[in-house]
């Protein structure tokens, strides 16, 4: 059958889950929380995205053409907001990938930092 993974929000207090987001291949990348109730990942296909922290909505998303598996940071210049990632898959981590998901072969491997303004 398919495999489904997926990325889970609870509250600390009372361990309930509050939201799921699906993804057809594992998060491999480092999750980023903001203060400003962001949620920021990659997945392995390329796609960067940012969900909202409360209800788990995708608010936006970014090709980068390669996988994620790295972690995304955030910091400040001048008062603006930005957020960093890099793309890059490949390497023994993906290689594992492609017993559950044959078709991770063809991901594309990498090696690029995104830089994103938050408005």
């Amino acid at each position: 059958g398919r495999v489904i993974t997926h990325l889970d929000a609870h509250d600390p207090i009372t361990g309930k889950k509050e939201w799921s987001h699906e993804s057809r291949y594992a998060l491999l990348a480092s999750i980023l929380s903001t203060g400003g109730s962001l949620v920021f990942t990659g997945d392995p296909e390329g796609i960067f995205f940012a969900l909202d922290a409360r209800s788990g909505t995708k608010l936006w998303s970014f090709n980068t053409g390669a996988g994620h598996r790295g972690s995304p940071i955030t910091y400040a210049v001048n008062g603006k907001q930005y957020i960093a990632t890099p793309s890059g898959g490949g390497g023994a981590v993906y290689d594992g990938l492609t017993e559950v998901w044959p078709e991770a072969k063809d991901f594309v491997a990498g090696a690029t930092l995104f830089v994103f303004t938050l408005p």
